[in-house]
């Protein structure tokens, strides 16, 4: 196998291409299931100054995206250190 297809949470898509890479296989990513998409950044910053400020008040929903970012990022520094790359 010289090339793949990788379907992954776009969340995913940067570690996961680096181990495909790692092993010596070509990787087309197609990422999936994006959390932030353009028109919800846009709706954050465009809104009244109440609505941008209703925006910082913290969620669980938006407590759950950060810790999974944050396992996302230490995963990718852990693999990183032990040279996984």
């Amino acid at each position: 196998m010289e090339r793949i297809y990788l379907v992954t949470s776009a969340a995913h898509m940067p570690r996961s291409v680096r181990l495909f890479e790692a092993q010596g296989i070509e990787v087309v990513p197609l990422p999936t299931d994006y959390i932030v998409t353009e028109a919800g950044w846009q709706a954050l910053w465009d809104g009244s100054l109440e609505a941008q400020i209703l925006g910082l008040v913290p969620s669980a929903s938006n407590l759950a995206i950060t810790t999974s970012m944050m396992k996302e990022y230490i995963g990718t520094g852990i693999y990183s250190l032990k040279g996984w790359k």
